[in-house]
């Protein structure tokens, strides 16, 4: 089990209760979002973010990154690269770019 534990449901009744965010939605510059499909799109970060990617905290906490400045390379715990991985796949980045963008599924890789 995750150590992480996210309040959806605080994040959702400011959204959608306090800010009415639900009222800037399928219209400029969000003319393909509704509530229904920001409310699953939170749903679906909740649950990858309590699961694949929190699975790296702890190791990651105890051996981080480290930056060897003679060789120019870092070292990340096979466990953060597979949190990262996974995040990538999902292309939860893509959610900020224009949908004309085109570019490499997966920059740096």
């Amino acid at each position: 089990m995750s150590h992480y534990k996210s309040n959806l449901r605080d994040i959702e009744f400011n959204l959608f209760e306090v800010l009415r965010r639900q009222d800037l939605l399928a219209q400029p510059p969000y003319p393909d979002l509704d509530e229904e499909t920001v409310r699953g799109i939170l749903g679906e970060l909740e649950r990858m973010a309590a699961g694949p990617l929190a699975e790296s905290f702890a190791d990651a906490d105890r051996n981080p990154p480290v930056f060897d400045a003679a060789t120019n390379s870092v070292r990340i715990p096979e466990s953060l690269r597979k949190s990262y991985r996974t995040f990538m796949d999902a292309e939860w980045y893509r959610l900020s770019l224009p949908p004309s963008s085109a570019g490499p599924r997966h920059p740096g890789r």
